[in-house]
């Protein structure tokens, strides 16, 4: 309901979904994986419906009922989707410690709270599908430092919690930070190093938990 912004019914999306896995099956590439596309994670009201599982379960739901998804299983021995993608965007506003997410639901702080909507998506995932060897690929992720706002080492303080939990987070398949350098004219200042190429102080703290394969500065 976002001005602005679009929205696919989830049986087109399970249409496309199916679509995409069968184009590649039918044309040999065996190794061509279908990652759903990211669903949003935000915490808006501080439950597992703010994770992503609302509508991944749709998709599931009309892909079974309207767009052949058990039949794709029967031929292919899964359903068509190989892994689930998630755009997380949880603590806008604050440090993940910050003492007031005690107070409002889901009542966790720090990496407990970041994983709690990782859990969320996961579980209802595998419910739907049935295969819990199949991974979440966090396709967006990260924090702003906008004037006024979150400072860069707040920022940095959550990028860190975060890649601790995808670091020891066994049905995590990869998480991509957006975005690697500070856009200012779009108003997205996300970015690891400024839009000079400056590195921000979350730098050297991706570097870090990144087991240290950032470029050089």
């Amino acid at each position: 309901n976002f001005i602005g912004g679009s929205y696919i019914y989830p049986s087109n999306f399970a249409w496309a979904l199916r679509r995409s896995f069968e184009g590649f099956r039918v044309n040999n590439l065996t190794n061509a994986k279908v990652i759903s596309g990211g669903l949003l994670c935000a915490d808006f009201t501080g439950t597992c419906d703010d994770s992503g599982r609302v509508y991944l379960t749709d998709t599931y739901n009309q892909g079974k009922v309207n767009a052949g998804w058990e039949a794709i299983k029967a031929t292919y021995g899964t359903y068509p989707v190989n892994g689930w993608g998630q755009h997380v965007y949880i603590s806008g506003c604050c440090r993940l410690d910050d003492p007031v997410y005690l107070t409002v639901p889901p009542f966790l702080i720090g990496s407990a709270l970041y994983k709690f909507y990782l859990d969320c998506f996961h579980d209802a995932a595998v419910l739907a599908d049935g295969d819990a060897t199949k991974k979440v690929f966090v396709t967006e992720w990260g924090w702003a430092t906008n004037p006024g706002g979150m400072s860069q080492v707040d920022q940095a303080f959550n990028i860190g919690v975060a890649m601790d939990v995808y670091n020891t987070t066994t049905y995590i398949g990869a998480a991509t930070y957006f975005t690697l350098h500070d856009n200012p004219a779009a108003g997205l200042n996300y970015g690891l190093r400024l839009a000079d190429d400056t590195p921000k102080q979350s730098w050297g703290t991706f570097c870090t938990k990144n087991a240290g394969t950032c470029c050089a500065n």
